[in-house]
């Protein structure tokens, strides 16, 4: 006689909101130990995770972000300062982006400015 397994398949849902808390939280240990690697990593992990969910506004956001000018060094120094300042407001603008797109998804409680705005949107 031959014992038989069963399994069973059940489908989990998501927890969207959990896991953009558990990166904001990653990030944010992240910038106290001074990783910008590991910063702009998990904002780009974000930026994975909430790609089903982007809307016309995260898309002009990005799009805004996306023709930033970057300004010209002289120096090979002047140009590596640049590069990382640039580098830093891409990312924290689409940071920025995805957090507002969270909000707006549900994922995120609403922040005091994100209040503001809707009220003068109205």
């Amino acid at each position: 006689m031959r014992g038989k397994v069963y399994t069973e398949s059940e489908e989990a849902t998501m927890d969207f909101s959990g896991l953009v808390f558990r990166a904001c939280f990653t990030i944010m240990q992240n910038e106290a130990y001074g990783n910008k690697r590991a910063v702009y990593d998990i904002i780009n992990y974000l930026g994975t995770i909430m790609h089903p969910f982007q809307d016309p506004k995260y898309k002009e956001r990005m799009e805004k972000l996306a023709k930033m000018e970057k300004p010209q060094g002289k120096t090979a120094n002047d140009v590596r300062i640049i590069e990382e300042k640039y580098t830093h407001d891409f990312m924290y603008g689409k940071y920025e982006a995805l957090m507002d797109l969270a909000y707006r998804r549900g994922f995120l409680p609403a922040t005091k400015n994100q209040h503001q705005r809707e009220e003068s949107n109205v």
